[in-house]
């Protein structure tokens, strides 16, 4: 509302505003039109500053709004790398444990190889011993062998010089 102002002169009129001295308001304008001018400009300067700040209440969540969807979509990727990993990390474990009992079962298998070889070294050392104990025996074969034939030689030639003689 707005309060019309008269000047000294009777014909000049004036409407009363926030800027109006106190001391120049006349009659007709009395104090509770002036402050009631004053209450419309405050009322005006506090609808414009609440609107600057729903402006900025607006803003401010549209801005929080594409940061929390920027920061989840972020997150999302994050979490599915995590989880990939996380899945990566179960294999290798898994495959570390198969590993683990591959390497047993081959020391296994090893201690049996050992086993193995021992025997046949056991086997080896007693071959060699039966081979030993052939060619002495065979030693000894040829040994009576070769008195046998040199007996017979003997005998032979006595038998040639018998035939020898009869013949003559």
């Amino acid at each position: 509302m707005s309060a019309k102002r008269k000047h000294p002169s009777p014909n000049t009129t004036h409407e009363a505003t926030i800027r109006t001295p106190v001391a120049e308001l006349t009659g007709e304008e009395t104090l509770v039109h002036y402050n009631t001018i004053l209450l419309e400009e405050v009322r005006s300067m506090v609808k414009f500053v609440l609107e600057a700040l729903e402006s900025l209440r607006s803003e401010f969540h549209a801005t929080l709004e594409a940061s929390r969807r920027e920061i989840n979509q972020r997150l999302d990727v994050h979490e599915a790398v995590l989880r990939k990993h996380s899945d990566d990390i179960r294999g290798i474990k898994d495959d570390i444990r198969g590993i683990k009992a591959d390497i047993e079962d081959i020391k296994i298998d090893i201690e049996g190889i050992k086993e193995d070889i021992q025997g046949h070294s056991n086997d080896i050392r007693g071959l060699k011993d039966d081979i030993q104990d052939m060619r002495s025996h065979m030693r000894g074969m040829e040994t009576r062998l070769s008195e046998k034939i040199d007996r017979h030689g003997i005998i032979l030639v006595d038998h040639e010089a018998r035939i020898g003689s009869l013949e003559a």
